[in-house]
């Protein structure tokens, strides 16, 4: 037999089936389908509806921080994904920054640098200066090696021409072995009238980008 109340689930104060408006038979059914069926007093089903009322107004600043969160997360690895293509491509730019200058190297072997042939006359004729510092080129190498091969020689002026100063020219060779043997035996114009103001070095990195910045200041 149903006794004529029952503990509240929730305080285990007493409940009086008829202010709840339940009969026996109802207290028997219910609890027969199911132990998870509840039974609270009017007080704690307020403070229950309060509760998840509260957890409501709680969770929606828990979501929206967890949706804050989700997002910079997802802007962080954007950003992290953007550092490492950058970082990629730099190093890619790096590398070959290198390759280009290891093979600039390899090429400034072959070259010479030679001070001192005059310009200023040479200028005067634009159509004929180049074979004539070509000339000047070859005459000078030969004084210091007689039986060079001086075919197939390349030359250049470096930087801006100067009213005041001859610019240097660079001499391209066959190969590395051919430009240590002048810069060995260059002292020998020394002993020449006719090019003792005429000096020869080897090129350097940078060598070109400084020579070109000096002829701009003089």
């Amino acid at each position: 037999m149903y006794s004529s109340s029952l503990p509240c689930d929730a305080c285990q104060k007493p409940l009086h089936l008829k202010c709840i408006g339940l009969s026996e038979n109802d207290v028997k059914w219910t609890r027969s389908k199911s132990k998870a069926v509840k039974v609270v007093c009017s007080n704690c089903n307020n403070n229950i509806s309060q509760f998840k009322d509260l957890k409501s107004t709680i969770a929606a600043p828990q979501n929206e921080i967890a949706t804050s969160i989700t997002n910079l997360k997802a802007d962080f690895e954007a950003k992290l994904n953007d550092l490492q293509v950058s970082i990629n491509n730099k190093q890619s730019d790096r590398f070959e920054d290198i390759v280009t200058e290891v093979t600039e190297r390899q090429n400034r072997k072959q070259n010479l640098i030679m001070f001192g042939i005059d310009e200023q006359q040479v200028e005067l004729d634009q159509v004929h200066s180049p074979e004539r510092d070509q000339s000047s080129v070859k005459d000078i190498l030969k004084c210091i090696n007689p039986s060079f091969n001086d075919d197939n020689i390349k030359i250049q002026r470096l930087g801006r021409r100067s009213d005041t100063k001859a610019r240097p020219i660079k001499i391209i060779l066959r190969n590395d072995l051919e430009v240590l043997s002048f810069i060995k035996n260059g002292k020998t114009l020394r002993n020449s009238s006719e090019h003792k103001k005429v000096s020869i070095s080897l090129t350097k990195p940078h060598d070109k980008l400084t020579i070109i910045s000096k002829s701009k200041t003089t």
